[in-house]
């Protein structure tokens, strides 16, 4: 059922909203309220405690189902409360919150990376060529850590409502810069705090239970139709197991060759390549703001095989691009 584009783009919007706000409330539950500081600690029994909590399905379901309804029902103002309409997309919405839970779940399993925060409030100064300072600051969807012996590895996890296609070259775009651009702020955070941190991967997460199908508890003989992370990841063999122990490309998109190192894929970096990728992200940061000190804002969308930027913008009606016609 459709309604007006502006609704659908409203229903949209209320959806990642929600799914968003259970998933924050449900980590809370586990893992509590958590902040960068000079003294980092993993909740390890945090992460065994959901994934216990996970095998009992219908305790855990009808958790989710009322998180799900309580936070839709106060944020989907546009539909009439009690209409057949606003019941259907509450149901639709509790089973892709369902489904999303499920997919991390098994995610948390097979890992050793152990979630550290959820909606993580992370700042960071960056001085431009133009000797201007840049202060950027938002909010992490989950920061992950695993420690290894003296080595803080840290990954980003980004949730994405849609499809979750992704190529390096998405990022040097513009159109999905988001999550990595939370890692360099994260260590560069991190740094100034005192404490030492590396990267391991900056990843996107499809939140939508069409797309990736999984099943909870069933272990190894669990299907997938896609690795569920997608994103860049370190070539370090020890982080990339930490993340998916077979490289079976099952949980993120990397798998071994026969003698157990990972074959090529431009999902890999190198670690000494990061410190680069940070300041081509500046570079990135400086055009845009350049293009706010002129308001020269030409049409450049980023059509591919895979992606249609122009598809879910809200500006269509007023851009010159053709490919928004």
């Amino acid at each position: 059922m459709k309604t007006t584009s502006g609704e659908e783009e409203t229903n949209s919007q209320c959806a990642g909203k929600v799914l968003h706000r259970v998933l924050h409330e449900i980590f809370g539950i586990y893992f509590g309220e958590k902040k960068l500081d000079t003294r980092i600690e993993l909740n390890a029994t945090g992460k065994q405690r959901i994934i216990e909590a996970a095998t009992d399905k219908t305790r855990f379901r009808e958790l989710v189902k009322s998180l799900t309804a309580e936070y839709y029902h106060k944020l989907a103002a546009t539909a009439a409360k009690g209409s057949t309409w606003t019941t259907y997309l509450c149901k639709e919405l509790q089973e892709t919150a369902w489904g999303a839970i499920k997919k991390i779940v098994t995610e948390l399993t097979h890992s050793h990376f152990v979630p550290f925060a959820s909606e993580l409030e992370v700042n960071a100064v960056y001085e431009l060529e133009t000797g201007e300072k840049v202060k950027l600051s938002g909010q992490v969807d989950r920061v992950d850590l695993w420690q290894q012996s003296n080595n803080l590895w840290v990954r980003v996890i980004d949730y994405k409502l849609g499809k979750n296609k992704f190529h390096p070259k998405d990022i040097w775009s513009g159109t999905k810069v988001q999550a990595l651009f939370y890692l360099a702020m994260i260590l560069r955070q991190l740094r100034n705090l005192g404490v030492t941190a590396r990267p391991a991967g900056a990843a996107y997460v499809s939140l939508a239970s069409r797309f990736v199908k999984v099943e909870l508890g069933a272990g190894d003989s669990g299907t997938m139709a896609g690795p569920l992370l997608q994103g860049l990841f370190v070539e370090e063999i020890d982080v990339l197991q930490a993340m998916e122990p077979n490289l079976e490309g099952r949980l993120i998109p990397v798998t071994r060759k026969k003698d157990g190192t990972p074959k090529k894929s431009n999902c890999l970096f190198q670690e000494d390549e990061f410190a680069g990728m940070e300041e081509k992200l500046k570079g990135l940061l400086q055009h845009h703001l350049a293009a706010f000190a002129t308001r020269d804002f030409y049409p450049n969308p980023t059509t591919t095989v895979d992606t249609d930027n122009c598809h879910s913008c809200h500006f269509r009606s007023i851009c010159m691009s053709t490919s928004a016609q």
